[in-house]
């Protein structure tokens, strides 16, 4: 240090002689004198910051002057819990092994001025040094702070960018923060302290080690932090030329969204606000400004909606003809992108979708390798461009996405509907027949009850008529309604379909993805000692059709094991529990006057002493099964099977009088547990061929 100041006064003296002929009030300027010329802001530390300092002055600086990325910003405390703009501050590190000059090194904040660093200020060798607005409250005691002018060293509470700047204007580092934390400093990671690292947003986070004032800070200090991750997402799905246009994403890793911008055709839609967005997540942008679903406009506003986050920016939607859809993080990188276009092959809409190859998403020449085109089908309306496999990276090139029906905010869906009927055959003419369709494609407004409509037809009304199937709830995808049966020529109206004593009955309804007519059709007939259960013997291609747990539980199919046809079931696991696993068949008409005969067949490897079961009937007085009737079940005493390795017949028989007068409808169910004490919960009996008949 005598050296220093030897050699600092040294040039003092020269300097002065070289300036003798600059008067002050008719004195000598000395170098005090020029220093604290006016406007100069002095610190508590004295050191000086000179608006204009001499050129000479630069020579006196022993230290060599940082090269950008020799010293980087590793923390920021924009928004102090306990002193306001005052405990404001930022800290520096020095990634060399040289002790440093940060001479007139400036601050921008936001690209304004907000402090130079004054002269005579160093940094050792990997270490820290902090620069606040007020060196005491923002560092505490016992550390070397720089100093700052307090009227100018502001860091916004929003959204900001600072810059340390050289005397040449050359840019040293800069650091990016979004909303700040109140009480909580914005730390960079301590294994990521170069030049590199510090640039990349996922080595940055809010601190969690108190200083002993209620705020979480470490100027000069390691860093404590809980790293705040990068919310990683896909472009899932473009809806373009609607009323209201949108681009869906899907999070596949849960972070903030800190940073992350969304591009049309190069232009900036939206900036990402610093929300938490959990892995699943849908993000809807819809850049039309105008509310699809209904509710509040909104702007970059979470709508609190829990299936999916709602942003309504306003723009004027997007490009119907051909277009770009880029996501990208602060630094430009593109994470994810997408081009579509409404013809075959070629980009008529003159923009150039070069600019998005580097990302590695897209092989483009001209945009005609595997490009999404013209969909024939349907109207725009209510089609979109979406994932084949709902949000992947791995999966994600233009043969990977299709044209299917609008699905904002869920899955992407295209597989076939599935139509279901709810009887197997009807008590009288005038009996009753609940028709469902699910299929997430007819769910075109996830916010309401959609509807679907379905055509019926038979032998005796090869026409037809078209019904009407209401949505079971919003984005159920699940349709369901009733048809009723009359005779006669004259039986018409909404909801009815003219029906022979022994007919076909056929159902129809357009599928939107993939675009076919799915079909499905049964034979009918009047109750006459046939089986009312459908699907007894689990046969069908989805082996549980029909059948609904009524329980906990797992249904498991067994093809090795079976009496009848070629599928057996069985409960992945049991319970000790009086009323089992239960299973429970679809909803048949009974008629009153006649009793119901049941029967299973089941099968155990197991003593048979370990497990027990039961057939029950349930009682409703509508023809759907929802309103139980005034006696609403009859229930067969448990019982274990005899042998082991056997199929067994298990019948419950009930009598008509035993039955209750209102019902005019039931469900059979299987029910099987363990016995305490002897059995198991992974014990298993399978059971096959569960007949329902009224004699």
């Amino acid at each position: 240090m005598r050296k220093k100041y030897i050699l600092f006064m040294f040039l003092m003296i020269l300097f002065c002689e070289n300036h003798s002929d600059i008067p002050v009030n008719g004195k000598l300027k000395t170098i005090a004198d020029i220093y604290l010329q006016e406007g100069s802001a002095v610190s508590t530390y004295m050191n000086t910051i000179p608006d204009d300092p001499p050129v000479d002055i630069l020579d006196s600086i022993i230290q060599p002057a940082p090269a950008p990325g020799e010293i980087i910003i590793t923390e920021i405390y924009a928004d102090p819990a306990v002193n306001s703009d005052t405990g404001e501050f930022i800290e520096i590190y020095n990634t060399t092994d040289k002790e440093l000059s940060l001479a007139f090194i400036s601050v921008f904040v936001n690209g304004i001025l907000r402090a130079r660093i004054g002269y005579f200020e160093t940094i050792l060798p990997f270490s820290t040094r902090v620069l606040a607005a007020d060196p005491f409250l923002a560092s505490g005691a016992g550390l070397n702070p720089l100093f700052s002018d307090m009227a100018t060293f502001l860091l916004p509470n929003s959204a900001s960018m600072v810059e340390l700047v050289n005397m040449q204007n050359v840019v040293l580092d800069s650091a990016n923060y979004f909303n700040p934390v109140k009480g909580s400093s914005l730390q960079l990671g301590t294994g990521n302290y170069n030049t590199v690292d510090n640039d990349n947003i996922y080595n940055w986070g809010y601190g969690t080690f108190s200083n002993g004032t209620g705020e979480f800070t470490t100027p000069d200090r390691i860093n404590s932090f809980t790293r705040r991750p990068l919310a990683q997402m896909v472009i899932n799905e473009v809806a373009a030329q609607r009323i209201s246009d949108y681009i869906e994403l899907f999070v596949i890793q849960g972070g903030y969204g800190w940073g992350l911008k969304l591009f049309e055709r190069g232009g900036l839609l939206m900036d990402f606000p610093d929300s938490y967005y959990q892995t699943g997540d849908y993000i809807l942008v819809h850049t039309t400004g105008v509310a699809q679903w209904g509710g509040d406009l909104l702007t970059q506003v979470d709508t609190g909606v829990s299936y999916a986050w709602d942003y309504y920016i306003p723009d004027t939607g997007l490009a119907g003809t051909d277009g770009t859809i880029e996501l990208k993080n602060i630094q430009g990188d593109t994470l994810d992108a997408f081009v579509y276009a409404n013809n075959n092959g070629s980009w008529t809409g003159g923009a150039s979708v070069d600019f998005i190859a580097s990302s590695g998403q897209w092989i483009i020449s001209g945009l005609q390798f595997g490009e999404p085109d013209a969909f024939n089908g349907i109207g725009n309306e209510v089609v979109s461009y979406q994932q084949n496999v709902n949000g992947s990276r791995v999966n994600n090139t233009p043969l990977d996405w299709m044209l299917s029906s609008i699905t904002p905010g869920y899955s992407a869906s295209s597989t076939i509907g599935v139509i279901s009927f709810d009887k197997c055959s009807y008590a009288t003419l005038n009996d009753q027949m609940r028709i469902s369709v699910a299929d997430l494609d007819a769910d075109l407004n996830h916010l309401m009850v959609d509807s679907l409509l379905v055509q019926v037809s038979s032998l005796a009304n090869s026409a037809g008529v078209t019904l009407t199937l209401p949505e079971t709830s919003a984005a159920s995808g699940v349709f369901s309604g009733l048809i009723n049966f009359c005779m006669g020529t004259g039986c018409s109206g909404p909801g009815f379909i003219e029906v022979l004593a022994n007919d076909q009955v056929n159902i129809s309804y357009q599928d939107l993805d993939p675009y076919i007519i799915v079909q499905k059709s049964m034979n009918w007939q009047l109750i006459n000692n046939g089986n009312l259960v459908c699907n007894p013997s689990f046969e069908s291609s989805a082996f549980s059709e029909n059948w609904n747990l009524r329980s906990a539980g797992t249904l498991m199919d067994d093809r090795i094991n079976f009496i009848d046809g070629a599928t057996s079931v069985y409960f992945s696991s049991l319970t000790s529990a009086i009323s089992g696993r239960e299973l429970v068949s679809n909803c048949f008409s009974i008629v009153q006057g006649r009793g119901l005969d049941s029967s299973g067949s089941f099968i155990t490897f197991l003593p048979v002493a370990q497990t027990s079961l039961s057939l029950k009937m349930w009682y409703f007085s509508d023809s759907s099964c929802i309103t139980p009737a005034t006696k609403s079940f009859s229930t067969q005493i448990s019982r274990s099977l005899v042998n082991s390795g056997i199929w067994e017949q298990l019948v419950y028989n009930i009598p008509a009088i035993s039955i209750p007068v209102d019902a005019i409808s039931a469900q059979v169910s299987v029910r099987i547990k363990y016995v305490t004490g002897l059995g198991a919960p992974s014990d298993i009996v399978n059971f096959d061929n569960i007949n329902v008949t009224q004699p």
